[in-house]
């Protein structure tokens, strides 16, 4: 692993850290695709070992555990906008399952997002009684005892079925319900804390070759400091003298057209975003607001001015920042939240939502009752289709391990 060589004297540290990882990815891949009985606890609880000693753990344990240096830690959570969590608060669970994936590959569409999303939209819409109603909010869900029995949206229509799939927040669907009407137990399991958002700024840039500029089919971190935990706190509170940055091209993603005019490029410029700290500003009105917003976007441009690209400004040809707020607004993410539920320990263990409700058909497909990010949304989907219809044509535990993958992605050289 390239870090032994970036900071000497850690190769053992980081070899211990990756193996607790390995073994955590082994014993997640061997839980059978099913509800676990409880007598499965006591007579093959010990398969599961790291399972049960890792669970109620962060990354920041296990980074002191495994006495890894301030160095090494920043570079294994760089990426921590692809959790919105630091350390110190993201479960080891959560961890492991992006940092084994990026192991076994990193992947984008041949012809870009908006061409698999547009044929997810046809797919749909292709299909016999099928529609998709746009900027048709529901607002009340019906229930008579166990059973939904309609949902209404803001502009009047009611619709009927025998089974209703609610991919908005679950949370927030349980009080368009009414929670009076959720038993107990499971009402701890939707009071969940939201994960932490950001703030993005998107750049159309004209006459510029990122390529030239270091920027290829990958996404850039940048760090101000090491201390990642403190970034957050700091970050949370409106504090970007030293923000993290993440950088990325998707028009380098891919050579085919379309999803720029020729001679241009995209360039997504994010940093973490508090939602309290922006609320607070629109609650002053929409000056307070927008002057606030772009501040911290012109302090993130100026760092990729200073360290990456001199001449930016030059080539601007479209800017837009979205802030926590701005998920809201759009996307009704409470608190403006990127992946559903936080994935802190708390909500990452046995106990975390799925997609069963206490309504016999109702059912939730929501990052917070299953995992947030453009893979884990498809994976999600796809476990809740297999459940409902039967038609079983994946089985998490059936994959090869991840060295097996890597060496079949790499031809067998590995």
């Amino acid at each position: 692993m390239w870090t032994w060589g970036a900071y000497p004297g850690q190769g053992e540290n980081v070899r211990k850290f990756t193996r607790i990882l390995e073994r955590i990815r082994a014993e997640v891949k061997a839980l059978p695709d099913r509800k676990i009985n409880w007598w499965e606890y006591i007579t093959k609880g010990w398969n599961f070992r790291t399972l049960w000693m890792y669970q109620n753990k962060t990354l920041q344990n296990v980074f002191d555990e495994c006495n890894l240096s301030r160095e090494a830690q920043a570079v294994l959570i760089a990426q921590a906008g692809d959790f919105m969590a630091p350390p110190n608060e993201l479960s080891i669970f959560a961890y492991t399952g992006l940092f084994g994936g990026y192991n076994t590959g990193a992947y984008y569409p041949t012809k870009h997002f908006n061409h698999f999303i547009q044929k997810v939209v046809e797919s749909i819409e292709g299909h016999e009684g099928c529609h998709i109603y746009y900027e048709t909010p529901v607002s009340k869900i019906n229930v008579d005892g166990d059973k939904v029995t309609s949902i209404e949206t803001e502009d009047g229509k009611v619709f009927t079925a025998d089974r209703y799939i609610c991919n908005m927040d679950p949370q927030l669907a349980s009080y368009m319900i009414g929670r009076e009407k959720f038993p107990a137990d499971y009402i701890e399991k939707l009071d969940y804390d939201y994960s932490h958002t950001g703030l993005m700024v998107y750049l159309g840039l004209h006459g510029l070759d990122l390529r030239e500029k270091g920027f290829g089919k990958f996404n850039t971190w940048h760090l101000e400091r090491w201390d990642m935990n403190q970034t957050w706190r700091e970050g949370l509170a409106g504090g970007y003298s030293k923000p993290w940055v993440f950088m990325g091209t998707p028009s380098l993603h891919s050579d085919v057209p379309g999803i720029v005019p020729a001679g241009c490029h995209i360039l997504e410029v994010e940093t973490l975003g508090g939602y309290d700290y922006f609320k607070k500003f629109l609650k002053q009105g929409q000056k307070a607001y927008k002057e606030e917003k772009w501040r911290v976007a012109n302090r993130l441009l100026s760092i990729v001015r200073e360290k990456y690209i001199p001449e930016l400004n030059n080539h601007i040809a479209l800017k837009l920042v979205g802030s926590p707020t701005t998920n809201e607004d759009f996307c009704r993410a409470p608190r403006g939240n990127a992946y559903g539920s936080h994935l802190t320990p708390k909500n990452m263990g046995l106990g975390r939502l799925k997609s069963d409700s206490p309504f016999r058909n109702l059912y939730f497909c929501n990052a917070s009752s299953g995992y947030g990010g453009i893979c884990p949304t498809v994976g999600t989907g796809n476990a809740l289709y297999m459940k409902l219809t039967g038609d079983v044509f994946y089985r998490p535990s059936e994959e090869p391990s991840d060295n097996e993958l890597v060496k079949m992605v790499r031809g067998g050289n590995q």
